[in-house]
């Protein structure tokens, strides 16, 4: 059957693109993220069944990527899995499409034709091993030959780096921790073939070096991904993360002006708290951001500049107040709310902005030469709000609040209170609101991430908070949902009693 047309909607930074800034007035990052935007559609209406349109969805999706776009999780997703089933004499695994009611096994084509329709919550994915007999998806790579993968040609090796993001998105980590093994211990399955990659159609979106910088992407990508999964702070945590930091940083030296491409190297060094180099990162990101007329690549490595140094990227036990207010000065692109890409913004750089509205306005009263002592770990311990705080600490006010009357130092909840609470056994607790977050025009976001999604849900217990994914709903619980929870379902219940 034929494909659909590509999905999207009217939060998706490509259409506002489109719809709001003419093609003459674009500057040259608008510009290159149309670019991108063209091929991730392009890549979308691919007829993956057959391994040619399978091939040629894998090098427009990995050109897309490599110009900055925004990836489209709908479409893209299901042609990944579409994609993958070319390869499973490599992966060793294929993926299954089942009726959620019947619990049989449904066609590729079948599950395209119900995912055009909007009905993709009618069938589910799951993954099968087709190794040899008795082998599990945790340990099947060690029964992979890599002679299998000398021997794959130039278009299942193409869908196998787009497989690295299908594993990842799906979270099937034992098997993307398989594949990776395999592809770190013979990495010339791929560099040894760059020039036959180049030669792939759509000819022309990605040269040799180009296939050599996208393939250090995906593994880093996908280690960072994996290293997501392990115990933080342990070896193997650290482990990934290193090896994620050293392809990032192989990609910044094949792509040394494009801006974007400091982000993978950017996060890896600040999760390994390796700070210098995160400073030193984002400052070639905001510097490249501006020559470019990057304004998104500008904004973020400003803030992530900001965050660094205030954590010690500068070697010293102080840094500058005013280079810190220079750069959340300077961050803000007004020109991104043109097309959406404000959202994005916001969800990338939460913890950045949320460090700088906790130092700038302990010190707003001092000069820029003021040197200002570097946050530590130790400063960002949970905070016993029962409890006076020490001089000087610093609190939160987005999960806190401001502080309260006649507390040294300290917050309150980030859901508003009123009225005087009781005190002792059986007392009525405080009553409580919670203010979703909303764009502009007044349109429901994520109170995680602060995107805009077409559909929620909810917080399970107050019912307040609305998520697009349980991974904002955890952030959102571990950034202080946790405490304001609580308070929420208190007051509920004591509203239903006083009504009842």
């Amino acid at each position: 059957m034929a494909p659909g047309p590509a999905i999207s909607n009217s939060d998706d930074p490509a259409a506002l693109l489109r719809r709001n800034i003419p093609e003459s007035e674009r500057n040259a990052g608008e510009q290159q993220y149309a670019r991108g935007a063209d091929l991730h559609d392009l890549a979308v209406l691919e007829d993956c069944s057959k391994l040619e349109g399978a091939a040629r969805f894998a090098v427009q999706f990995l050109a897309a990527q490599s110009h900055g776009m925004v990836v489209r999780m709908p479409p893209v997703k299901y042609r990944m899995w579409y994609a993958m089933k070319h390869v499973e004499h490599l992966t060793q695994v294929r993926f299954k499409f089942v009726d959620q009611t019947s619990l049989r096994e449904i066609s590729w084509v079948e599950s395209q034709r119900r995912v055009q329709q909007g009905r993709q919550w009618t069938f589910t994915v799951s993954v099968e091993v087709v190794g040899p007999a008795g082998a599990v998806a945790g340990d099947v790579v060690d029964t992979v030959d890599p002679a299998v993968f000398t021997r794959a040609t130039a278009q299942e090796l193409a869908i196998l780096l787009v497989s690295l993001d299908a594993l990842g998105m799906s979270k099937f980590w034992p098997l993307l921790t398989n594949l990776l093994k395999v592809l770190i211990e013979n990495p010339a399955v791929v560099t040894s073939r760059l020039p036959e990659l180049a030669q792939l159609q759509p000819q022309g979106l990605l040269n040799a070096t180009d296939w050599e910088a996208v393939f250090m992407m995906q593994m880093s990508r996908a280690m960072q991904s994996v290293a997501g999964q392990q115990a933080e702070g342990s070896p193997a945590h650290k482990g990934y993360f290193g090896n994620a930091l050293n392809m990032a940083r192989q990609v910044v030296r094949l792509w040394p002006d494009r801006p974007l491409t400091h982000v993978t190297a950017l996060d890896c060094s600040m999760s390994l708290e390796v700070w210098d180099l995160a400073l030193t990162l984002a400052r070639n990101m905001y510097r490249l951001g501006d020559e470019r007329q990057y304004d998104y690549a500008s904004a973020l490595g400003r803030y992530k500049a900001a965050y660094a140094l205030a954590r010690g990227g500068d070697k010293q036990p102080t840094f500058r107040l005013g280079e810190l207010r220079a750069l959340a000065a300077e961050a803000p692109r007004a020109r991104l709310k043109r097309w959406g890409m404000h959202r994005l913004l916001k969800r990338d750089t939460s913890s950045e902005k949320e460090l700088t509205e906790m130092v700038l306005p302990v010190w707003k009263d001092s000069p820029d030469s003021q040197q200002v002592p570097v946050m530590t770990p130790q400063m960002f311990r949970p905070v016993d709000m029962s409890k006076p705080l020490p001089p000087g600490a610093f609190v939160n006010p987005a999960i806190y609040g401001p502080p309260p009357t006649g507390r040294t130092s300290g917050a309150s909840s980030s859901a508003s209170t009123s009225g005087t609470a009781a005190t002792g056994d059986g007392a009525a607790p405080p009553a409580v609101t919670f203010t979703p977050k909303v764009d502009e025009e007044g349109q429901r976001l994520c109170d995680g991430c602060g995107m805009c999604f077409l559909s929620y849900k909810r917080c399970g217990a107050c019912k307040q908070p609305c998520y697009c994914s349980v991974e904002c709903q955890r952030a959102h619980w571990a950034a202080g949902h946790k405490r304001e929870c609580k308070l929420l379902v208190e007051a509920a219940r004591a509203a239903a009693g006083a009504s009842g």
